[in-house]
């Protein structure tokens, strides 16, 4: 463990930083994608090699080579087991653990991905403008639809669409004005219209 704020020499110009319960996600100013931690559920996006490991379960610090259609990356989010990538042209993808539906789509045979360890896109009506990702759950928003569709494990009616199913695909909430979206440190939703 380490108990004093340290410098690691291999991360350098970081635009972004997407931490989570077991892993973590790190952009560099020229757009290199690096990853730590706990890769046994695919949230890395990569094969859950031997080379990459430390002591046996934990990806080290590793530079990621996603194929995501050459698209350019806009934002990567992080939930407990999953990683999201929204692209500059407003493509979704998903990796990691779907059981709850927080894969955000259905296999060809329409069952629930138990777990990805390589990215799928998320269909949308839409461009996405934004992605907001909670542990288990996630939303997104449509500029051009003023849309807010979300997914996922919804135990507690945390979906806005006033039902406890799960929901496997994007689901948009309702048609109103949104102002402004939260994902608080508690990982509770704030939504103003």
């Amino acid at each position: 463990m380490i108990f004093t704020p340290t410098l690691n020499p291999h991360l350098k110009d970081i635009k972004s930083i997407s931490p989570s319960f077991k892993h973590t996600i790190f952009i560099s100013g020229n757009d290199d994608v690096y990853g730590c931690g706990d890769n046994s559920k695919g949230v890395l996006g990569i094969e859950d090699k031997n080379e990459f490991k430390i002591k046996g379960r934990f990806t080290i610090l590793t530079k990621l080579n996603w194929n995501l259609n050459n698209e350019k990356i806009k934002k990567v989010k992080c939930g407990w087991n999953n990683t999201y990538v929204l692209t500059e042209d407003g493509e979704v993808f998903s990796v990691g653990v779907g059981k709850f539906g927080q894969l955000g789509y259905l296999n060809d045979d329409t069952s629930v991905p138990a777990m990805s360890n390589t990215f799928k896109k998320i269909k949308f009506a839409e461009n996405i403008s934004d992605i907001y990702i909670g542990s288990d759950f996630s939303f997104a928003y449509s500029d051009r639809l003023n849309g807010l569709f979300s997914w996922g494990w919804n135990e507690h009616y945390n979906l806005g669409h006033n039902s406890k199913e799960n929901i496997y695909e994007p689901k948009m909430i309702k048609d109103e004005i949104i102002l402004n979206i939260d994902l608080d440190k508690d990982w509770k939703v704030n939504i103003k219209y």
